[in-house]
């Protein structure tokens, strides 16, 4: 092969600046980017490319090319790098693109119906807050549920039966409710089915004052839960719409000082659970606003639903619940607020740790309470042996149960 001229020789990034001279600030700034990614092609380029040397650097008006070819200058092997024109391009799209995804959610949203009350409450409405309020000495049991969820609240109420899983050994002040997403009157079959469960076992039925169902009337839009790929979390109305409103209705707050809200999913893991929930709520020596666990699985760094720190330190949704608190009550409305569609659990963390809220949290924070009276294990596998080697554990929430 024949030897190439001088002035055919490829041109290196420092031929180009010297040619180029001191006063084309612009041109050398992006000579010198386009030396950075030659340095970065000799670096990492494969074997099959073609040799590094054979880098051509063009300048073209405002944008600078590379072009790789082989030793016969065929232009058979070619990548180009566009500055300039094509950045402010891709800027502008991404903006445009950005600006298309906000008013995608904006009009996608459903009017949920939310009360408008939440947007005239104060934010520093907890300074005029005093706790001075008395408990009820009565304890509900609160049992949410959906239709495909009968046959394991079923199961799991028939297990009640067992003597290691009874819930008392004599009647507790306290009542059972069964609280439907939808209308009950519309939907009998829902009410029958987990009657005749607990109607099969009457020791667990005796320990309990009153059994009643509840209808939260969701409507379509309402009833709603589902994993956004693009949020990267739960959205979740439908659980919010089932939650927050038990803090308003009158028939609770005049019976209950505190519920204990038992998704279908938590489950007892030994006998007087039922015992235990009262001496923890009605019969503890210290008030509280929530009472509940941490997660009791493996938190992984990166998580993949939500933060690292929210997912380790947050108290679980079933957990014991304070009613009739007028100060806890305008707090929650603040958290509905400003979390509409995170599930409550997770929204009421969220509002806990935000430095917007850390006075708040200096007066309120030690109202909610840890306790190793439920353990969550979530979705995770979990060791039944393991749960109940703590002696004040008593139930479980949780779906892979192992021996």
């Amino acid at each position: 092969m024949s030897k190439m001229a001088d002035d055919e020789k490829p041109l290196r990034s420092t031929d180009l600046l010297q040619r180029l001279g001191a006063n084309n600030s612009i041109a050398a700034v992006t000579v010198r980017v386009n030396g950075i990614l030659s340095s970065y092609h000799r670096r990492f380029a494969p074997a099959t490319d073609p040799d590094p040397e054979s880098l051509v650097s063009l300048q073209k008006g405002s944008n600078t090319y590379f072009e790789t070819c082989d030793e016969e200058g065929s232009g058979k092997y070619r990548k180009r790098f566009s500055l300039g024109r094509n950045r402010a391009t891709l800027l502008l799209l991404g903006l445009v693109f950005a600006a298309l995804l906000f008013f995608a959610k904006i009009w996608t949203t459903p009017d949920l119906g939310r009360d408008e009350a939440l947007l005239r409450i104060s934010p520093d409405d907890w300074r005029q807050c005093t706790d001075n309020q008395r408990v009820i000495p009565r304890l509900a049991i609160i049992r949410p549920y959906v239709k495909r969820q009968i046959p394991k609240l079923s199961k799991w109420i028939r297990k009640w039966g067992e003597k290691n899983l009874r819930p008392c050994d004599e009647q507790v002040a306290a009542d059972l409710i069964f609280w439907y997403n939808r209308d009950l009157d519309k939907e009998p079959e829902a009410r029958e089915r987990v009657q005749a469960a607990l109607e099969s076992v009457p020791q667990a039925r005796a320990c309990f004052g009153n059994v009643y169902f509840m209808s939260a009337n969701l409507t379509d839009e309402q009833d709603v839960y589902y994993f956004s790929d693009r949020e990267r979390r739960y959205v979740s109305p439908g659980t919010t719409f089932m939650f927050y409103p038990l803090f308003g209705k009158k028939d609770l707050v005049e019976k209950y000082g505190y519920f204990f809200y038992m998704e279908p999913d938590t489950v007892p893991i030994r006998a007087k659970w039922l015992h235990a929930l009262y001496s923890e709520s009605i019969g503890a020596d210290n008030k509280f606003w929530v009472k509940g666990t941490d997660p009791a699985y493996y938190v992984k760094r990166r998580s993949y639903y939500w933060s690292y720190e929210v997912e380790k330190k947050h108290i679980n949704g079933n957990a014991i619940y304070r009613l009739g608190n007028d100060c806890f009550n305008r707090l929650l409305k603040r958290v509905e607020y400003e979390y509409t569609d995170n599930p409550f659990d997770m929204a009421m963390y969220n509002y806990r740790i935000h430095k917007a809220h850390s006075n708040e949290m200096k007066v309120y924070g030690h109202l909610f309470a840890y306790s190793p009276i439920i353990r969550n294990y979530g979705h995770f596998p979990y060791s039944l042996s393991k749960a109940r080697q703590n002696p004040k554990t008593f139930l479980v929430h949780g779906v892979n149960q192992r021996a």
